[in-house]
């Protein structure tokens, strides 16, 4: 078996997203009551940080419902149990993750929630389908046709669910302001094959996903150009770098990811303020590091110069 990351244990599994919280406004079981004083606005989105699999030509995963667990906000501090997100029965919504990246989020729902306080998410899945070029071809891997396998997540009936923690704390909802927050899947930590790499013979997705709010404390960014450094006193010989690996530290532990467009651009948002260590390579060039520090509500301009290979003695 080739596994293609150092798998994290399901229980430290955090959920972060290609995203932000939903209210299936549709579905009777979750009514939205605009101008409710004991309601707050939250939108929900999803983004991802691109794995190291050349032949991935898609990731799907389809989202059946999504559950906010927490308190509401009073005295006795009453336990409470919100519907974020209800897909119509049926019709789960389908998201690919692959081209979230570089900034770009997928908005899955907005809607009202009870005041309160929520400190997990709950996340039913119906499917995971990954496309994958082969020398034969572009091949699907799914739970469907038994090639792929959902770990780290409980199955109840046809569907799987796991629970994602909420940072700092919780997420707090209230009528005077908007909360919007970010599910972060890292497909990096989160997708193994077994067997050849050029032709897998199965899958396994174990959820990994980050949640970051982008409000309060969570405001910071970062964003930047990578370029390769050919060594001259021009600026203009330096060449921006596609798909290059970007990653942010903080006390050793790894906070996100992310991988540059077409012209070596990178952005990660939803980042609390304080320092961090930003981490860059490439294929065939040496990787770079630099510490910076994000501000709140302020977005932090890092570019990176990559240094070329040397030749193998």
């Amino acid at each position: 078996m080739i596994s293609l990351r150092t798998r994290i244990l399901p229980a430290l599994v955090v959920l972060v997203a290609a995203g932000a919280f939903t209210v299936g406004c549709s579905d009777r079981r979750s009514r939205r009551f605009v101008g409710d004083p004991e309601r707050g606005r939250v939108d929900l989105f999803l983004t991802d940080a691109p794995p190291q699999l050349e032949r991935l030509r898609a990731v799907n995963v389809f989202i059946e419902r999504i559950d906010a667990i927490g308190v509401i906000d009073t005295a006795v501090a009453t336990p409470i149990t919100a519907p974020v997100f209800l897909a119509p029965e049926g019709q789960p919504r389908q998201v690919d993750l692959l081209p979230l990246r570089g900034g770009q989020r997928e908005h899955l729902v907005s809607g009202d929630l009870p005041r309160g306080t929520y400190q997990t998410a709950r996340v039913f899945l119906r499917d995971v389908a990954v496309r994958y070029e082969t020398p034969f071809g572009e091949e699907t891997y799914s739970t469907e046709d038994g090639r792929l396998t959902i770990a780290g997540a409980q199955q109840e009936g046809e569907r799987w669910y796991f629970d994602i923690s909420m940072p700092d704390g919780g997420v707090e909802v209230d009528p005077a302001r908007t909360e919007s927050i970010v599910m972060d899947f890292d497909l990096f930590e989160s997708l193994d094959v077994q067997g050849d790499v050029e032709a897998p013979t199965a899958m396994t997705f174990t959820p990994v996903v980050r949640v970051r709010p982008l409000t309060g404390a969570f405001t910071g960014s970062v964003a930047g150009v990578v370029r390769t450094d050919r060594g001259t006193t021009d600026p203009q010989d330096d060449q921006p770098v596609a798909n290059a690996r970007v990653a942010l530290l903080r006390d050793g532990q790894v906070i996100a990811r992310t991988k540059t467009d077409a012209q070596g651009a990178y952005v990660i948002e939803g980042l609390e303020a304080g320092p961090y260590l930003l981490q860059a390579d490439a294929p065939g060039v040496q990787q770079a590091q630099t510490d910076l520090d994000v501000n709140e509500g302020q977005r932090t301009t890092q570019d990176v110069l990559l240094e070329e290979s040397p030749p193998p003695a």
